[in-house]
C-alpha cells in the first residue's frame, strides 16, 4: 500500500495535464495517451496512479469551471470514474484516453449510467 500511495504521489508531481477553449471552442488537450496505453495500466502501479492523477485533474478542473455542482462524480467516485474509462478505452480501443475522459463526463452532465 505504501508504494502505491508514494506512486500516486510521483505521478501527481510529474503529471500535468491541461486544456484551455479559445472562443471558437476549440481547445488542445495535453498529454493524453491511446485507450490502448490507458487500459495497459490495469496491471501497473505507477501507470494506474498516472491515470488516477489525470482523471482527477480533469474533473477538479470541471468541478471548478463548470457550473451546476460542486463535485461532478459525488455519486459515481473517482474508482468507478476509472473503471468507466477502462470500459470505454476497451470498447473503442481507436479513441484517446481524453476521448473516453469526454465521454464519461459528457454522461456525468447529461445525467446518463455510465455502463449504457
Amino acid at each position: 500500500m505504501k508504494h502505491v500511495i508514494l506512486a500516486a504521489v510521483v505521478a501527481l508531481a510529474l503529471t500535468g495535464p491541461a486544456a484551455a477553449i479559445d472562443e471558437n471552442g476549440e481547445y488542445t488537450i495535453l498529454r493524453t495517451h491511446s485507450c490502448v496505453d490507458w487500459n495497459s495500466a490495469k496491471t501497473n502501479d505507477i501507470h494506474f496512479a498516472g491515470n488516477l492523477a489525470y482523471l482527477a485533474g480533469y474533473f477538479t478542473a470541471m468541478n471548478q469551471y463548470l457550473p451546476g455542482k460542486e463535485n461532478w462524480l459525488d455519486k459515481v467516485g473517482i474508482e468507478m470514474a476509472v473503471q468507466a474509462t477502462f470500459k470505454y478505452c476497451e470498447d473503442r480501443p481507436d479513441w484517446t484516453a481524453a476521448d473516453a475522459i469526454k465521454h464519461l463526463a459528457q454522461k456525468l452532465k447529461d445525467g446518463k449510467l455510465l455502463f449504457q
